[in-house]
């Protein structure tokens, strides 16, 4: 019996479930292996979409996104990207959903009384220790054996087994002092359940006005904090309106550190998401980039946007970068590397400075043809005819577009 996943239930989570209720069914063959794993590859995060009927692109980032912490890392966006999680849905190496956790015990008794068992959420992790809806400390050891919840700790399967006769929704809740705690907390909360993706530059804009607003009135440590915070983020808003490259990936890394920023000046993050909103004519929703991946391109970020009626992706290249061009751009080192093609491969000069190591190119993800799904999702496009089908630019499943690797 395939089960419904819970909102905000971590993958690991899910997949423990599953197996716990069907550890005798041979159907669950695959979910086996996956629940000895500490974290999930792109491929096993498509092959849970898959078994939940969202095949393609647009599952595995239904699923990063709503039962993985790296909602955190993608829902605040540059505004020229045009893919949910970048490169992740074709790079076999990404890892998501690693194993380690902890639980409110106020929320596991809610979970008993509505729904008769309880499960791990997925924004419940070391780098968060309070409860955002019950300000409670988080329970990172088992406070019967005070195992820790991890690989080398306790299974998830402890949250339905109990560990000793007694079941985690035992343990007693200890309210939270750290009043820091609990606004990163909801901070992750809400960045994570925005319906709509948060601009990056209109986040930059807004935490360095707060900052300056703050400092107004500040003094003693809390204004050196604040003064080191705002030379910090007026460096990266000089950068951002000074930079014409369109690499995609350029500010991945800082998003988590954001969140961090947004709970030390504000004190409520819907006056945040106001804020760093306020430039923005119409606000993405968020499923719109869930059938998009970036395929390639560094300056000039290069896409795929896969089409579920006719099995197709269309490549884009939205914001092409003048620096592309430049042999000292990441664009321009990547061309000047030999590539390996399935067939058709050029020679390549042997002179002093291009001797540099080949790639072989892989193919891309293949795209499933689901009609039924694309109308019921709303990813249906129009119906284009089928003399026309030929001249659109696309990646079909059975003739995949290598060279955009």
């Amino acid at each position: 019996m395939l089960l419904q996943i819970q909102p905000d239930e971590s993958l690991g989570s899910y997949v423990r479930r599953t197996l716990f209720l069907n550890r005798y069914d041979a159907n669950f063959g695959a979910f086996k292996f996956l629940a000895a794993r500490p974290g999930f590859t792109n491929s096993e995060i498509n092959l849970i979409a898959e078994s939940l009927g969202w095949p393609g692109c647009y599952g595995f980032n239904r699923l990063l996104h709503h039962h993985t912490p790296m909602a955190a890392h993608f829902v605040i966006k540059y505004s020229q990207e045009a893919a949910y999680s970048g490169k992740a849905y074709g790079e076999c190496r990404a890892h998501f959903d690693v194993w380690d956790a902890s639980f409110c015990p106020d929320c596991v008794r809610e979970d008993l009384f509505k729904l008769g068992f309880s499960y791990w959420r997925r924004l419940l992790n070391p780098s968060i220790t309070a409860c955002h809806r019950h300000n409670t400390v988080l329970l990172d050891r088992c406070p019967f054996c005070s195992k820790s919840f991890n690989c080398k700790g306790h299974s998830m399967d402890v949250m339905w087994t109990g560990c000793g006769g007694r079941h985690l929704g035992e343990s007693i809740s200890v309210p939270n002092q750290d009043h820091h705690a609990l606004k990163r907390a909801k901070a992750f909360q809400g960045v994570c359940s925005s319906p709509h993706y948060v601009p990056y530059e209109g986040t930059i804009r807004a935490l360095y006005a707060k900052t300056q607003f703050l400092l107004s009135f500040s003094s003693g440590e809390r204004a050196v904090e604040l003064q080191a915070l705002s030379k910090a983020l007026g460096a990266r808003l000089e950068w951002i309106e000074s930079d014409d490259s369109n690499d995609a990936c350029r500010f991945a890394q800082l998003r988590y550190k954001l969140i961090d920023i947004i709970a030390t000046v504000y004190e409520s993050v819907t006056d945040f998401l106001v804020d760093a909103s306020f430039d923005e004519q119409r606000p993405r929703i968020i499923s719109t980039l869930w059938s998009t991946y970036q395929a390639g391109g560094m300056n000039s970020a290069h896409y795929v946007e896969e089409d579920y009626l006719y099995g197709i992706g269309r490549w884009f290249c939205p914001y092409p970068s003048s620096q592309s061009v430049l042999d000292r751009s990441h664009d321009g080192y990547t061309r000047r590397r030999p590539k390996i093609y399935p067939c058709c491969n050029f020679p390549h000069p042997q002179g002093k400075g291009q001797r540099l190591s080949s790639i072989t190119v892989k193919p891309l993800p293949a795209i499933p043809v689901q009609p039924a799904q694309a109308k019921a999702l709303g990813l249906a496009t129009p119906q284009i005819p089928a003399d026309q089908l030929e001249n659109q630019c696309s990646i079909s499943q059975n003739d995949r577009l290598s060279w955009l690797a």
